[in-house]
């Protein structure tokens, strides 16, 4: 097979070129201070949205003795689905009230 020659764009040489995609140099990747409070902001959107799940979740994940003691934050000791249990089986629903 021939080889085929790829002309080059006028005013440019083989010398000193850098390794470019189809739209250009590829762009370096930086930290501004733009890019760190959009994510920082970002962050704390997340968090404000999020948290309220948490809490709900870890805390249908906990017995009534530890719900009264406060720390709605905190892990559960003794992981119980008791009250998952009573909410399925005793919910309104339909023609059941």
């Amino acid at each position: 097979m021939a080889d085929l020659a790829v002309p080059l764009p006028a005013g440019t040489g083989s010398i000193g070129l850098e390794a470019s995609g189809p739209r250009g140099p590829k762009p370096r990747h930086v930290f501004s201070r733009r890019n760190i409070f959009l994510y920082g902001t970002l962050i704390v959107v997340a968090l404000y949205y999020l948290l309220p799940l948490y809490v709900m979740v870890v805390t249908s994940l906990k017995g009534m003795p530890e719900i009264r003691l406060g720390n709605i934050f905190s892990p559960p000791l003794e992981i119980t689905f008791e009250p998952w249990v009573k909410a399925w089986s005793s919910a309104c629903t339909g023609l059941n009230c």
